[in-house]
């Protein structure tokens, strides 16, 4: 893999307004590396990987996820309030009537582990066809990383687990927005390459949450790459969730 100079990847226009988008409302940010960057930290190239586009839902709790050209590919539905039905139900389509792909749930905003089952579970929970996993804050009480794994297949017949880490990142994203703390890599734990990037959208687009890119120089497959979409979807509703909460407190909450 060559070294880059430069991290590029697909960001959200600055001055989108209103929530229009357009075939032209996309543009490759180049963002000058720390000394410190390696070249495996500034590798993705975004300009040949996939992107999905997370836009508010008539509901701005809920989450439609599109593709490059504005097809609705999944609904994220979340939910806060409803005893026993997950955080998060990621829906195939365009709303929350679709099959049921994967949930997440947690225990609460605060805790540092969240549950992810690949699947419908059911009503009851009881489908003992889904995959459940786990993501845990791996950087102390900051939570700025979180680390899961997957089984993958190795060679031949043989299986393993990869293992990722959402880290938080400065180098993403808007120019005015990079400070927000839902821009995300992805870096994949044994090579240390980053194989995904969620970037905020421009604070002035009311309609567009962000955009999740995977990197074009690896095929990292369907089970992960859902993985990885359920993850960070996890991630941003856990931070809103915080964030309202800090608002209804006055700005202080009880960690």
């Amino acid at each position: 893999m060559s070294s880059q100079t430069f991290l590029d990847v697909p960001t959200p226009a600055c001055n989108e307004k209103e929530g229009k988008t357009s075939s032209e409302s996309w543009s490759y940010t180049s963002v000058s590396p720390s000394p410190s960057a390696s070249s495996k930290d500034i590798s993705l190239a975004g300009a040949s990987g996939k992107t999905l586009t997370f836009k508010h839902a008539s509901l701005h709790t809920d989450t439609l996820v599109q593709d490059v050209g504005g097809n609705a590919v999944y609904f994220a539905d979340a939910s806060a309030f409803t005893p026993g039905k997950a955080d998060v139900t990621l829906h195939s389509g365009g709303d929350n009537k679709g099959p049921v792909l994967a949930v997440a749930k947690w225990s609460s905003m605060y805790s540092a582990k969240a549950v992810v089952g690949l699947g419908d579970p059911g009503a009851a929970g009881d489908n003992m066809d889904v995959a459940w996993e786990e993501m845990h804050a791996a950087s102390g009480w900051k939570q700025n990383e979180h680390r899961w794994s997957i089984p993958v297949a190795v060679g031949g017949a043989g299986s393993g687990r990869k293992a990722f880490t959402w880290k938080r990142t400065h180098r993403v994203g808007c120019e005015k927005n990079r400070a927000s703390s839902r821009n995300f890599k992805l870096v994949e734990e044994e090579s240390g390459e980053v194989v995904a990037v969620y970037a905020t959208a421009s604070v002035k687009s009311w309609n567009t949450l962000g955009t999740l890119t995977f990197s074009g120089e690896r095929e990292l497959g369907e089970r992960v790459e859902r993985m990885a979409l359920m993850t960070v979807l996890a991630l941003i509703e856990k931070s809103r969730r915080r964030n309202r909460a800090i608002r209804a407190n006055g700005g202080a909450v009880a960690g």
